[in-house]
């Protein structure tokens, strides 16, 4: 319960989706693996942004 208080105040997280950060401490001791794009998982998939403005 306190890792959930201290995360809750020092991190902020009900601007993320599941309510919380990959990229943060908790992300990195709660996943094990990620399947397809580490962007994409962040929120921004930047491979895919990069190829739609390569179009224009």
């Amino acid at each position: 319960m306190e890792e959930i208080t201290y995360y809750v105040d020092k991190y902020q997280p009900f601007d993320k989706a599941g309510a919380y950060g990959i990229q943060e401490w908790i992300g990195f001791i709660g996943v094990n693996k990620i399947e397809g794009s580490y962007f994409n998982v962040m929120g921004l998939p930047v491979h895919k942004l990069y190829e739609e403005l390569m179009k224009l």
